[in-house]
């Protein structure tokens, strides 16, 4: 292997191995399946865009070390929620500046693209990257990661999403704030969450900075965020329905697109 070629198997062996001393905390367990989950939505996408091989690695290696911050973030708070923490994605980025990442890319002209896109991650906008590459590599890996997200608010058990509750998300109502931007096709920010309910909608608001085509099919065959929506008897079922019409329309008419929005 020469100096410049990337390796993706490579990488998942250094990955494995930093992730080792954390491996008995069943949050770190839940981070890796999120992080390999990220890895699949990710090549899928990148496969339906038609990169070329060396950017098809490269997008399975920015989404492999997208959360490599949560290990840090466990093991010093042991709480996932940045608010009460640390900014995960900005802590993964210095981690692996600090020397980490050449573990997993031998050559540091990948640095950019990857540290940029470990540290914009979760950001609420990424609008103010200029650079149309590092652009598109952002746009992948934050609809791979809301994808995955999506699942993990369908499937895992609540104890994971912090201080939510099931009883608390179907007896409370969606703040009039919240139904309203929604409404408008945006997403919504954590300090504008009001209630328990509010935050399954701001879950599903995640549709509204998704980008490529395919992303919205992988949404449209995994019943997302239907599937999150049925865990739940709202009391507040009225603007509940009507949230997810908006969403299911939303998402049928991005399906219909021929093209990427990057």
């Amino acid at each position: 292997m020469t100096g410049s070629e990337l390796d993706y198997h490579r990488a998942v062996k250094a990955f494995y191995e930093y992730v080792l001393p954390y491996e008995g905390d069943p949050k770190a367990q839940l981070k890796i399946v999120h992080t390999f989950r990220t890895v699949e939505n990710a090549d899928r996408i990148s496969g339906s865009l038609k990169l070329d091989d060396e950017q098809r690695e490269l997008v399975q290696i920015i989404a492999l070390l997208h959360d490599i911050g949560r290990f840090e973030q466990v093991r010093r708070w042991n709480d996932f929620r940045d608010s009460r923490s640390v900014d995960h994605a900005l802590l993964g980025a210095q981690i692996l500046s600090g020397g980490l990442i050449r573990r997993f890319v031998s050559d540091p002209r990948w640095d950019d693209v990857i540290l940029t896109c470990v540290a914009k991650h979760s950001s609420y906008s990424v609008e103010d990257i200029e650079d149309e590459h590092v652009r598109m590599h952002l746009h992948i890996l934050r609809d791979a990661d809301k994808l995955d997200i999506f699942r993990v608010r369908a499937e895992e058990p609540h104890a994971v999403f912090g201080a939510v509750t099931k009883q608390g998300i179907e007896q409370g109502n969606v703040s009039e704030d919240v139904v309203r931007t929604f409404m408008s096709h945006e997403c919504i920010r954590i300090a504008d969450k009001k209630t328990e309910t509010d935050s399954v909608v701001m879950i599903a608001a995640m549709i509204f900075d998704m980008h490529m085509t395919e992303t919205f099919r992988m949404l449209k065959e995994r019943d997302l965020p239907g599937r999150v929506f049925d865990r739940y008897a709202f009391r507040d079922a009225e603007t509940i329905k009507k949230i997810r019409a908006e969403a299911d329309r939303y998402i049928q008419d991005k399906c219909r697109d021929s093209l990427p929005c990057v």
